[in-house]
Formats: structure tokens, sequence, C-alpha cells
């Protein structure tokens, strides 16, 4: 789930709320209760292994200067980046992300489209999406992590080094890829390009969602066509 955000919404965004709902969220739909708890921000660096030493830590604090917040288990991973309020010379403008990952035996398409469009009554993304992925790769980049004695690394992968050098347009006309579930805003569904290849072809299938988002799914065959008809475009970064 990605969202752009200007420099005063950055800053005021409700922490408290997300923090609250994605709690309530992994308690109503996951028996195991998260086993680490960590804030990029001023914060411990070690974060907490329990809710309470948690949540403690953030009350304190009012939950403010939440740069980058992971909660997670072992078969799920929940981080919140909000990285404009970190910087020593604040930008106008730049992005906000929501990914949630799990092992696929814990979830499916169903329920996760139901905790996005849970998430979706605190975050109101611009732009967000739903696929698989091998177990030995990072959702985030969408690479190999290699695994090391001590460590990990992730695989270098070109695609998300420029998709990040434009998360904060994601208010415009933009796409990362083409995706089994895709949520994209009207500046998506409203380009000439997208019309003429995509809508007007019955590539796939659009319905309302949330917050003028609009939801479009589509099988292996359709995302190949798509992929395709849209590889020319300015909408796939």
């Amino acid at each position: 789930m990605f969202r752009s955000v200007t420099k005063e919404e950055a800053f005021g965004f409700d922490n408290k709320l997300l923090v609250d709902k994605i709690l309530t969220i992994l308690d109503n739909n996951f028996k195991n209760e998260p086993s680490n708890y960590y804030i990029t921000g001023s914060y411990p660096n070690e974060g907490w292994k329990t809710k309470s030493g948690f949540l403690k830590a953030v009350e304190k604090k009012q939950f403010k200067n939440i740069c980058h917040l992971i909660v997670a288990t072992d078969s799920y991973y929940f981080s919140f980046e909000n990285w404009l309020i970190n910087y020593s010379t604040p930008k106008e403008k730049d992005y906000q992300a929501i990914e949630f990952s799990i092992k696929e035996k814990y979830c499916d398409y169903i329920k996760m489209e139901n905790i996005y469009k849970d998430l979706n009554t605190v975050f109101f993304p611009h732009y967000a999406i739903i696929f698989k992925l091998p177990i030995n790769f990072s959702p985030s980049t969408e690479s190999k992590i290699k695994n090391g004695f001590f460590s990990y690394s992730i695989a270098e992968n070109s695609k998300d080094t420029i998709w990040r050098q434009h998360i904060d347009k994601v208010d415009t006309a933009i796409l990362k890829g083409i995706y089994p579930i895709n949520f994209i805003n009207n500046a998506v569904l409203k380009s000439n390009y997208f019309q003429q290849n995509i809508v007007s072809k019955n590539i796939g299938t659009i319905t309302q969602s949330d917050n003028e988002l609009n939801e479009w799914k589509l099988n292996f065959d359709e995302i190949k066509t798509a992929q395709e008809k849209l590889k020319n475009s300015t909408l796939l970064v």
C-alpha cells in the first residue's frame, strides 16, 4: 500500500490510529501474537518482544516520531514507512508505505483483500497491490534473499530502485507493475492509454473500491496481456 503525502500530512499522520488498527487486525485474524516490535525514530534501537512493552514505549512518547515501524512473528511481517519526518531538511512531498507479508498457509487472497480494506479505513492509499512470491523472496523488492552465515542480504533489483524514485508520485497515473490484484486510483483508470488498451479490451475485471480506488483483478493470461499492452506507456515505472 502506497500513498503520496505532503510535508504537513507526513508530520500530522495519526500513528496511534494506525498502531491500534494494526494490532486489532493481527488479533482478529491470527492466533500467534507478534514477537518482535521495532521502531526507527527516537525510540530504543533494540525494540521490544512483548505488546505491553511496545505500547508502554509508544504511549510514553505519545506515538510521535515513528519513521519506520515493524511488527512481526516467524509467520508474518508488517511494516510502515514514513521517512519524510526523518529528513534533516524535509521535502515538500514524499511517500508513506505499508507492507504486510505472510506465509501462504496462513492466508489467502480473500483474507488479504479484507485486511487491505480494513487498513484502508485509516491509511487511505493512492495505490496498492496483492501478489504471491516464493518464500525466499523479499516482498519489498521482489528479489531473492541471499542467506549468509550470520546475516542475510537481498539481491539488487534495478526495477525496484527505479520504483523507489517514483513512489512519491503514486497519486498520479503510475503503476509499479501488473499484479493479480491491483488497487488503482482514478488517474490511472481514466488515463487514455489505460482506457484504450485495458478497459476497452476488457482485460481483467475492474470494480469500484473504497476511497476513490478501483480494484483491478487479473488471471495469469490477463497479466501477460496487460504487461504487453502497457509496456510502452508512461503508466508502468
